[in-house]
């Protein structure tokens, strides 16, 4: 597998006795894509659940150009993301960063993400 270009991006959510979650959209001509999220940072996680990850991307039809979403997580309270996927003919990819603060603490939680896409021939 040969790489032969990527999109990175950093994100940030804070969220204090509630659930809160952004999404991040890459959008490309479509590729042979390997994404993956990470958490990087987490600040005062006291009675938190922090996530980060896919939670859906599209693919385009070489042939009829007719495009299909193909969910692979959700921002509910579950807060299921995929860490990594690896396809072909993908157009956009779909990032989550939630933090689920569930009270109690004195402070509200912060975490930190990487979002990435490479991709290769």
């Amino acid at each position: 597998m040969a790489v032969w270009g990527f999109y990175v991006d950093s994100y940030w959510v804070y969220s204090e006795n509630e659930t809160a979650s952004y999404t991040d959209d890459f959008n490309f001509s479509p590729n042979n894509v390997y994404a993956t999220a990470m958490l990087t940072g987490v600040l005062v996680a006291n009675n938190s659940f922090l996530f980060s990850g896919i939670l859906e991307y599209q693919k385009r039809d070489p042939n009829t150009g007719q495009e299909q979403v193909v969910p692979v997580g959700t921002t509910n309270e579950s807060f299921g993301l995929a860490e990594v996927i690896i396809d072909n003919n993908v157009d956009r990819v779909t990032f989550a960063l939630a933090v689920w603060d569930t009270g109690g603490g004195d402070f509200g939680a912060r975490a930190d993400a990487v979002h990435q896409v490479w991709f290769y021939d």
